[in-house]
């Protein structure tokens, strides 16, 4: 059962600043009476920020018994109101556990911790959060809706109009669909979108970045080794077709997402090979000394394989779609090479949807 949370901030006598993100801000307290802990609070930015993080809240609230445990708890929450444009929350400071991400890129992961991490985030994730989830999901009218904006957001912006409106693109020297004609194509056809929506509908993570995910090798006596931060999607997606979570998972565990971060990447227009067909390049700069560690383990072999037995085989064509989402969306917030990596990856996974 949910407890009541209080309805202000606690009072503080230190804070710094966690993470400073497009949308929120996490920060580390130490309460008056010492107690430190983590508070989270919108910034009222973008187009879902404050009714997310507010649905990230209610998502903490409700946990059942055999799952609240794995995430954290909320221990005080303000502007849960329809109307209330600050919304934060305050969670325990996990003294002790580090996120993924950081294990992964400080070189002191091993295989054999990657694989002991993959089995017990595939229970967790799979066989205790995934549990079937008796509302019907709208996540395929949501990933259609998302898509036609980000393309049309990037249709205004003269740098990317001839790309999104070519019938065909040149990328790293093979054509294919151009991003805007690969999605009228998925809508017209329309299969992709019904078996989306068709799909069963599970709980969520919704978010499930390496850095939403924290694990500590000899947790006390009685704590999670592994604990999930931050669940529903920064568009407030929190339940629907499994695969989503797989996906979102997978992005960085490849080292891909991690590339697209930190602009490891080559991704630009090159002189085009013929008057309306737009030339790109697009390259994850796989050399670079960042993203060795992602070389060096196998971060999602066990994981992908502990969905494929829960939830059977994925279609390919569905996962470049959502693929696809994850890209665009953000390409809608991003700026410069950024931009570019986020489109051309998007424009790829379109066209590999189409191509189903």
């Amino acid at each position: 059962m949910a407890h009541l949370p209080a309805s202000s901030p606690s009072p503080v006598r230190s804070s710094r600043v966690l993470k400073d993100g497009i949308w929120d801000r996490c920060e580390w307290i130490e309460t008056l009476s010492g107690e430190p802990r983590v508070r989270k609070t919108t910034k009222g930015t973008g187009p879902w920020g404050v009714n997310t993080l507010r649905a990230e809240i209610q998502y903490l609230l409700h946990l059942p018994p055999g799952l609240a445990e794995s995430f954290p708890s909320v221990l005080a929450a303000w502007g849960l109101g329809l109307g209330d444009r600050e919304v934060g929350y305050e969670m325990p400071y996990f003294d002790g556990w580090r996120d993924l991400g950081d294990w992964i890129r400080s070189g002191k992961l091993f295989q054999r911790d990657a694989d002991a991490l993959q089995d017990g985030l595939a229970e967790l994730v799979f066989t205790r959060l995934h549990r079937a989830d008796p509302g019907k999901h709208a996540l395929a009218s949501h990933i259609e809706d998302v898509l036609r904006d980000a393309l049309a957001q990037l249709d205004r912006d003269p740098e990317f109009s001839a790309l999104i409106r070519a019938e065909e693109i040149v990328l790293n020297g093979h054509a294919i669909a151009g991003p805007g004609r690969a999605f009228q194509r998925l809508v017209a056809n329309g299969d992709l979108f019904r078996a989306l929506a068709q799909a069963p509908s599970f709980r969520l993570h919704g978010d499930l970045l390496h850095e939403n995910i924290l694990w500590r090798p000899d947790p006390p006596a009685g704590r999670p080794a592994l604990v999930l931060l931050d669940p529903v999607s920064v568009a407030g997606v929190y339940s629907g077709p499994p695969l989503f979570d797989l996906v979102k998972y997978e992005s960085y565990a490849t080292g891909e997402l991690y590339a697209l971060r930190a602009g490891k990447v080559d991704a630009c227009r090159v002189e085009d090979a013929a008057p309306g067909r737009p030339a790109c390049r697009f390259r994850i700069q796989w050399e670079h000394p960042e993203l060795r560690p992602f070389r060096l383990i196998d971060l999602h072999s066990r994981f992908r394989a502990a969905y494929t037995a829960r939830h059977g085989a994925h279609e390919r064509a569905l996962y470049r779609l959502i693929d696809a989402y994850f890209a665009l969306v953000m390409a809608m917030n991003t700026q410069g090479l950024l931009r570019w990596a986020r489109v051309l990856k998007g424009a790829e996974c379109l066209a590999q949807a189409v191509a189903r």
